[in-house]
């Protein structure tokens, strides 16, 4: 258990030092952000919320999983070109380890990216009201 979470620490620290986590969390603070200030609603206090919290949680959802499975695919092409999956592999670790610990760090950071949405929209929303 102890190599699954080495191996997602080592993929998210690879995915945080790439520029792209710096783009998905500006992408994602802009939609969270901006979708409220953009997009008029009725006027009432229900569709303020409606669209702070709904509609922005819908779009930093379909962001942040494409976003996953961009971030997934490109994390497995470079460690297959740089030849560091076979690094990997050679250790004492079952494939299905590696894979699953790939699959903790996308998660882990799919969660967190999710929790940065719902943070820009609890503040538009509360700049808002």
């Amino acid at each position: 258990m102890r190599s699954v979470f080495a191996i997602a620490a080592v993929a998210a620290r690879s995915a945080i030092r790439s520029r792209l986590w710096l783009a998905l969390t500006v992408m994602v603070l802009m939609v969270a952000l901006g979708l409220p200030v953009t997009v008029r609603g009725d006027g009432t206090i229900t569709g303020l919320a409606r669209i702070a919290i709904t509609y922005t949680m819908w779009m930093s959802s379909l962001l942040i999983s494409l976003a996953s499975v961009w971030v997934g695919c490109g994390a497995m092409a470079l460690q297959v070109r740089d030849r560091q999956i076979h690094l990997v592999l050679t250790k004492p670790v079952h494939p299905i380890e590696v894979w699953a610990g790939k699959w903790l760090a996308l998660a882990g950071l799919a969660a967190a990216l999710c929790a940065v949405a719902a943070a820009g929209a609890g503040l538009s929303l509360s700049m808002a009201v």
